[in-house]
């Protein structure tokens, strides 16, 4: 269930379908915000605050936490160390508790992602306000779990011991005293199943992590966030507290990476313009100005495909019934008719198209005939030169003839017709040999006949 809630809202995000956020939050607003993660650790708070300008990315760290539960602390920031993530998302990998809080109210993470990029000054002195009103109410002192520094007006909170982290958990209605904003009710989130209470506040179990932890913390001086990148580069430094990140001479000041967005569209006006591209800008203009309610037209198709999907249970069930269906084989029955009615309403074209090309190749066909007929002196040329041999011998030389030209073939002679000029010279040979004469001699015999 957790999992299909954190799909639905990381859909609302990449379509844009929340409504554009007024850009100023008023103090109300950021301290309802703030108020469950404003006693956190300095160096777990930075990355918190980072990591929640990439929503995505936090619900991505999630289902890898919620699947590798055997990964605890330094262990599990190690294996992800891989990924594509920020590295800050990769930090709160440690925490798989604070992870799921933030991957299951995605709208408060989103919504603190962007005030902080809006203003982060701003949410840095309502840190500051808040840790204010819980030590003056005695809620916020040192203890075994955390280090509270308290200098001018800034209060610091450092892990008592700096490779043992404890996240705590507290009644956000108690712990700062009177809340003074009655119609903005603070943030609350209810303690994980695994810990201890200890003076009014609930104590997860500590967290071992490395120096390598500490690369993000608060410059209170200059109200915003200092980071050092020790990611690139053989060497690494190593870091035991916030202060020592701060003090740190490559310490550079944070600032947003569109890239690990992932798509998820600003909803704020100022902060959109400052970081989204002109394609994202004008595709995030067309969503807010209305062009394309994209959420309707989503619940709209799935509503259409629960009726298809309860339809074909339906004609499931009745097929296994035996019983019939009026209604498909109406429309079955309606299908053929106006099929048929286009079968007869092209028929007459298909037949005129089929008579176009019959006449088109028997033209064709006589075009061809026409200019492979074969001159008269070519065919003399050709019985001069056939081979006065076997008649099978000259009927194949001419079959072959023709076969090289393109003309028809003549129609195969018979061995009895073949030839008629021979055979009767052979007979008359055979007649002259059976009376005893020659041509010669019946020739001289007609002339003194004639002479007498």
């Amino acid at each position: 269930m957790k999992t299909l809630i954190a799909i639905m809202a990381t859909l609302t995000l990449l379509l844009g379908a929340h409504s554009q956020a007024d850009d100023n939050l008023s103090q109300a607003e950021l301290n309802q915000m703030l108020a469950p993660v404003a006693l956190y650790p300095d160096t777990v708070l930075s990355h918190l605050l980072i990591a929640s300008t990439y929503p995505l990315e936090v619900v991505q760290a999630e289902r890898w936490a919620s699947q590798n539960t055997h990964r605890e602390g330094d262990d599990a920031v190690n294996a992800v160390d891989h990924k594509n993530w920020d590295p800050s998302v990769k930090a709160l990998v440690a925490f798989p508790d604070l992870l799921e809080r933030m991957a299951e109210d995605l709208d408060w993470t989103q919504s603190l992602g962007e005030a902080f990029l809006y203003d982060e000054a701003a949410v840095l002195a309502t840190v500051q306000d808040l840790r204010q009103r819980a030590y003056e109410a005695g809620n916020l002192r040192t203890t075994e779990h955390q280090e509270v520094v308290r200098q001018k007006q800034t209060i610091i909170i450092e892990p008592r011991v700096s490779e043992v982290i404890y996240i705590p958990y507290y009644d956000t209605r108690v712990v700062y005293g009177p809340w003074y904003w009655h119609n903005y009710q603070p943030v609350r989130w209810h303690h994980p199943s695994h810990g201890y209470w200890h003076a009014g506040v609930f104590w997860s179990h500590g967290t071992r992590i490395s120096s390598h932890f500490y690369f993000s913390s608060f410059h209170w001086s200059n109200h915003h966030v200092v980071v050092v990148d020790i990611h690139s580069g053989h060497h690494r430094p190593r870091f035991h507290s916030g202060r020592s990140v701060v003090r740190y001479r490559d310490a550079k000041r944070w600032h947003h990476s569109p890239t690990h967005r992932r798509g998820v569209e600003y909803r704020r006006a100022t902060v959109r313009k400052q970081y989204a591209t002109p394609a994202r800008q004008e595709r995030s203009h067309r969503i807010h100005s209305g062009g394309g309610n994209r959420a309707q037209g989503l619940e709209h198709r799935m509503k259409e495909r629960s009726r298809a999907s309860t339809d074909n249970r339906r004609a499931h069930a009745d097929h296994a019934a035996g019983r019939k269906q009026p209604s498909v084989n109406r429309q079955h029955g309606r299908d053929q008719d106006q099929h048929s009615r286009m079968e007869r309403r092209t028929l007459p074209d298909r037949q005129e198209r089929a008579t176009r090309s019959d006449r088109a190749n028997t033209d064709r066909t006589k075009a061809d005939r026409t200019k492979t007929r074969t001159p008269e002196r070519t065919t003399e040329r050709r019985r001069s030169t056939v081979d006065i041999g076997s008649p099978k011998r000259r009927d194949a030389r001419s079959d072959r003839i023709h076969q090289s030209r393109g003309t028809p073939q003549r129609q195969q002679r018979s061995p009895n017709n073949f030839g008629n000029q021979s055979l009767q010279r052979s007979n008359r040979q055979r007649m002259e040999r059976s009376g005893g004469r020659t041509t010669s001699e019946r020739g001289s015999n007609r002339r003194t006949t004639r002479d007498r």
